[in-house]
């Protein structure tokens, strides 16, 4: 006999947030209009449905942080882990926009920090190589070999699929 189960799926994300002690003002105000965003977004939803935010802020240093993250993530029982560096700045929808493309990995492509100030994202295979540079009229999304985690939504099958440690320098 199979058993069946009532309780409806639950959308779990946490907000990893990889810190080196302090906060730039634009990331504090871009992360909480994006949860305000989130939260009003679904309130029409019934409440033992609606998705729930784990915020995860760790300082350190960032490989050893990012795997502190994702750990985390994974003994808090979260779906998906949305990566925000405390450098970056993103409008109130992009949890929302992120989570609509429903696959196991997608990032916002951004420049360096550091010189030469390059996208993070790049082509890799299928006759595509080199930098991805995201124009204004692009939309939707597209298949990189690589994206900054700056601004980057993973399912957490990814980390369950991999052994640890998940990131090195």
């Amino acid at each position: 006999m199979t058993e069946t189960h009532d309780a409806p799926f639950k959308v779990r994300i946490g907000l990893g947030i990889p810190s080196p002690g302090w906060w730039k003002s634009g990331f504090g105000y871009a992360l909480t209009t994006m949860i305000g965003h989130f939260e009003r977004s679904h309130l029409s939803i019934p409440e033992d449905r609606r998705p729930e935010l784990v915020t995860i802020v760790i300082d350190g240093h960032l490989p050893q942080v990012r795997h502190q993250i994702a750990g985390t993530a994974l003994m808090e029982g979260c779906t998906h882990l949305l990566w925000l560096d405390t450098d970056m700045m993103f409008p109130a929808d992009t949890l929302t926009r992120l989570l609509s493309h429903n696959v196991d990995v997608v990032g916002a492509n951004y420049p360096r920090r550091t010189y030469p100030h390059v996208p993070t994202a790049h082509y890799g295979g299928g006759g595509r190589e080199g930098t991805v540079w995201t124009e204004d009229d692009k939309r939707g999304i597209e298949e990189v070999k690589h994206v900054g985690l700056g601004v980057c939504l993973m399912h957490m099958r990814v980390f369950e699929a991999v052994d640890a440690p998940y990131f090195a320098f």
